[in-house]
């Protein structure tokens, strides 16, 4: 749909300024209401593959009311937000448990918002641990024939430009 130049005649008016006047709540949730519905439609129906991974009713309520409980928070202060540390941290000690990892050992991970940020995060990581191995001119190997597939940012970044 996106590709056919034609933003505004599948997704309804497109708003490109911010308004001079604030929108009630009937209308705001009237225009989120209906994004959402297009979105939910364009994912349940099709077959992207890493995109949602569960849109299980019960799944999506119990996401929604944790996320409720914690949008406004910000991991950047600690301080004032605690718990996101010791949420984050937990998820990282998980993981490397379920990978067989030893903290004791120096294994260790962080949290990331995901897509380009992780890919980014886990290259400077790839790096960082061939420098301190004494490969100063780290290569990255994908099949010519999967080149099409790789996300946007390998690609960038195996030229040097991020």
């Amino acid at each position: 749909m996106l590709r056919s130049g034609k933003f505004s005649e599948h997704y309804g008016k497109r708003i490109p300024t911010l308004p001079a006047d604030g929108m009630g709540d009937s209308e705001l949730f009237g225009i989120l209401e209906g994004y959402r519905k297009v979105e939910e439609k364009l994912w349940k129906t099709s077959k992207a593959s890493g995109c949602v991974y569960s849109g299980d009713d019960t799944h999506v309520a119990r996401c929604n009311r944790a996320v409720n409980m914690f949008s406004l928070t910000n991991p950047l202060h600690p301080d004032v937000f605690p718990m996101i540390r010791k949420m984050e941290a937990e998820v990282v000690s998980m993981t490397v448990d379920l990978l067989g990892g030893d903290a004791k050992q120096g294994v260790c991970g962080t949290m990331t918002s995901g897509g380009t940020e992780s890919i980014l995060l886990a290259m400077k990581s790839y790096r960082e641990q061939a420098k301190a191995r004494g490969i100063h001119a780290p290569e990255m190997y994908a099949a010519y024939q999967l080149i099409q597939f790789c996300h946007a940012v390998l690609i960038r970044r195996s030229f040097g430009c991020l």
